[in-house]
């Protein structure tokens, strides 16, 4: 629990390899990494936009 888990930059450990993510999972939704832009693909049941917008901190692109 605490502050958001998907953020706009890494401030708390090194980096070992940039760009290796292309999809994450969280308990709210689901996001994809598309030409270097962060998509929302599907939201979990029970969760809903601006719940997730609220708790993430990273700038996403809507692609319900």
């Amino acid at each position: 629990m605490g502050g958001a888990k998907i953020v706009p930059q890494c401030n708390c450990l090194p980096l070992t390899a940039r760009a290796a993510v292309h999809l994450i999972i969280t308990d709210l939704a689901v996001f994809s990494f598309e030409k270097g832009q962060l998509y929302l693909k599907e939201l979990m049941p029970g969760a809903s936009l601006e719940e997730v917008r609220t708790k993430t901190s990273a700038y996403f692109i809507e692609a319900l």
